[in-house]
């Protein structure tokens, strides 16, 4: 519908077209834009039209969606104000498809990127009246979930439900709730469905709970971890579709997380809290068994090309997230929890999978926050046997690291991208045996070899990466007598003192004297000791073979003064 300007009379494409809107109608004219007629035609151009982004069509609905885009409050108001308008938006998602009712139906991504646009606008300023208008026409939340596997329906569900971009408003989602909202979003995990549809439910429902803090309440969240839904969820997982697997059981581990953050705040003595395991954990445990199941007879990735010129096998998403889940149930710290695990041989899964997949560093990083949870003392004895009798880690340590020492010799610079984790769990078993005896049995089945190791090529690997930290390698003197972490005390790896020149007449003679005193030093990390420098009112000599972590003067002057090696560098006010 036209309206008049002047003496031209003009409709949405022409002020479009002639780009009066963005140069001077957007807010010289809002009032005629604001019209019922313009507002619907705008809602017109956007839902509608090519989707070639070079056609003319592409470009009114471009500009219609950021005229709307500019949060200008006259036109918002009309567009809510307007039925047909809000019914002619929503037709995006609500329009019938052809086709299976399971399969949801196709928006192109031009239109729905031009649907996210305007209802960001509309549910950041006018989330109440949006949600009245939703509640008053139930279909809209089904059919934004039917199209979630387009990102930008994904998003508008996000803003809908727990994140409107407004920090300020605290709105009330009990509208949702009524609408089983969260019900819907579970039900997209189905098996029958397509991936990209379980991807993005199950990334809406994990930003749903960590977008909401532990300690507090979300009726979104409660609903999730009800039993009726809950158990729903937990259905879908192990339903036999690889893709719901996934995305499901990325779902359930943060869940698990959330009561892993509550228990930590705790006290640990109090035992009936650790026996009293939430719905949501307990119904995991009790299909805990098929969870792990389905990963141990699902296929292999196909191998993939790497930078070292062979085929690696990759280790695939479903056992990472595997690996993900069995941490956050350790974290929970509920002794049947620990009990389950152990009754289901998590452990032993866990560390097969890191000592067969050498290059995926994410399942190295989780297996060490495993042995770290089990192997802190006192910990769970019964984990603890599990992790070193039937995880067989210290046996499968000393032959990988064989292995290792084998290829190091064929390539140089070459190490397994696990050995960095292998050596600090072997540094925590260590430290375990120390404090519990009884360890010892079930570490290693050669206990003179585990000793061995433990003496001469874990306590060289502690030192090397102590120096690769700045500090210098310790004398053999110091070494003798070292085991498990072999790390030398401060004082081995004190570098030279500072000096601070307190002679303020001879500033450049002071910089020739740092000059020579860095050229004259070693790399700090060879084997060979730093110079003393000693100088006198003529001039200055190097002494060689003087004990460089003795103390150290560098001028005749009082004012000399030596710093602490641990300090800083730093010189007097006068220069």
């Amino acid at each position: 519908m036209p309206f008049w300007w002047g003496d031209i009379l003009f409709s949405a494409c022409s002020l479009i077209e002639f780009n009066l809107i963005v140069n001077d109608g957007l807010f010289a004219l809002p009032y005629s834009i604001c019209r019922p007629d313009i507002i619907v035609e705008l809602i017109m151009l956007i839902v509608s039209g090519s989707t070639d982004p070079l056609s003319s069509d592409s470009r009114f609905a471009h500009v219609a969606s950021e005229t709307i885009a500019c949060d200008v409050r006259h036109i918002i108001d009309a567009i809510m104000e307007s039925d047909a308008a809000m019914e002619l938006l929503f037709s995006v998602v609500c329009e019938e498809s052809e086709g299976s009712s399971m399969l949801p139906p196709i928006i192109d991504a031009r239109r729905a990127g031009e649907f996210r646009k305007v209802l960001a606008v509309l549910i950041r300023t006018k989330y109440d009246e949006m949600a009245e208008y939703i509640v008053a026409h139930p279909n809209i939340i089904p059919a934004l979930i039917r199209h979630i596997a387009n990102t930008a329906i994904l998003e508008v569900i996000i803003m809908l439900g727990w994140d409107d971009g407004n920090l300020e408003n605290s709105n009330n989602r009990r509208w949702l709730f009524d609408l089983k909202f969260v019900p819907s979003l579970v039900k997209a995990l189905h098996s029958d469905l397509p991936e990209l549809v379980h991807i993005n439910a199950g990334h809406g429902l994990i930003d749903m709970i960590l977008k909401c803090p532990p300690t507090a309440s979300s009726l979104l969240v409660n609903h999730l971890t009800s039993p009726q839904v809950f158990s729903t969820l937990i259905a879908n997982v192990i339903s036999g579709s690889a893709s719901s697997y996934e995305n499901g059981l990325g779902v359930l581990s943060v869940v698990v997380q959330r009561y892993a953050f509550i228990s930590q705040d705790v006290e640990a003595g109090m035992d009936s809290f650790f026996d009293d395991v939430p719905f949501p954990v307990q119904n995991i445990l009790n299909s805990l068994e098929k969870i792990l199941g389905f990963v141990k007879d699902l296929p292999l990735p196909d191998p993939m090309p790497s930078p070292m010129g062979v085929p690696l096998q990759p280790l695939g998403t479903p056992r990472l997230k595997a690996a993900e889940l069995v941490l956050a149930l350790l974290r929970t710290g509920h002794h049947s929890v620990q009990a389950k695990l152990v009754e289901v041989n998590a452990i032993p899964l866990i560390l097969s999978y890191f000592f067969d997949f050498k290059w995926n560093s994410i399942l190295h990083f989780i297996t060490e926050n495993v042995a770290a949870n089990i192997l802190a003392p006192p910990g769970n004895v019964a984990l603890q046997k599990e992790f070193l009798l039937n995880g067989k880690f210290a046996a499968k340590a000393l032959d990988l690291y064989q292995q290792h020492q084998l290829e190091c010799r064929k390539r140089r610079f070459f190490q397994f991208g696990q050995m960095g984790y292998i050596i600090r769990i072997c540094n925590l078993i260590v430290e375990l045996a120390e404090n519990q005896h009884e360890v010892n049995e079930w570490v290693h089945p050669d206990r003179n070899a585990w000793s061995a190791f433990v003496d001469n090529e874990l306590a060289n690997e502690n030192a090397n990466l102590s120096i690769q930290l700045g500090g210098f390698k310790p004398v053999a003197e110091k070494q003798a007598g070292q085991r498990g972490r072999g790390v030398p005390s401060a004082d081995e790896f004190s570098p030279p003192a500072a000096i601070i020149f307190g002679d303020d007449t001879d500033v450049d003679r002071s910089q020739e004297i740092f000059d020579i005193i860095n050229s004259s030093a070693s790399n700090p990390f060879d084997t060979e000791l730093w110079p003393v420098v000693s100088f006198d009112d003529q001039g200055f000599d190097v002494l060689d073979g003087d004990d460089v972590f003795g103390p150290i003067t560098a001028f005749s002057s009082e004012e000399s003064i030596v710093v602490d090696p641990r300090t800083h560098w730093s010189v007097n006010d006068s220069l």
